[in-house]
């Protein structure tokens, strides 16, 4: 199996606060694709603070949410790491157990659907 195309972590200037800390130093991006990576880890990296914000809200720690996910601990905090890349499926996943974890949370109906 090959790896991933790049490691959101990496953009970071320092590693270790992607997804914990609200402001994050980027590295600069070389070219247009580092540009297009550089642009996905710090959405990722939003991303990762809401889920984070969310379970700490709900009292969860990572591996209960894991378990309520139904999704694996080991891939998980690769994901809050930014050391695997968050897919689409794992917001929608976050959103559906956690709430408030869809980037235009609070922007619903009634119904369940999204304002434009």
């Amino acid at each position: 199996m090959a790896g991933p195309r790049f490691v959101p972590r990496d953009f970071a200037e320092d590693a270790r606060g992607f997804g914990h800390t609200p402001v994050l130093r980027w590295l600069q991006a070389a070219d247009r694709r580092a540009e297009v990576f550089l642009r996905a880890a710090q959405v990722q990296h939003q991303q990762v603070l809401r889920i984070r914000e969310r379970m700490q809200a709900r009292g969860l720690s990572p591996k209960q949410y894991a378990a309520q996910a139904g999704t694996s601990y080991p891939r998980l905090l690769r994901l809050l790491r930014g050391e695997a890349i968050l897919r689409l499926e794992d917001i929608a996943l976050a959103d559906l157990v956690l709430g408030g974890c869809h980037p235009r949370a609070g922007g619903r109906r009634a119904d369940g659907a999204f304002r434009e």
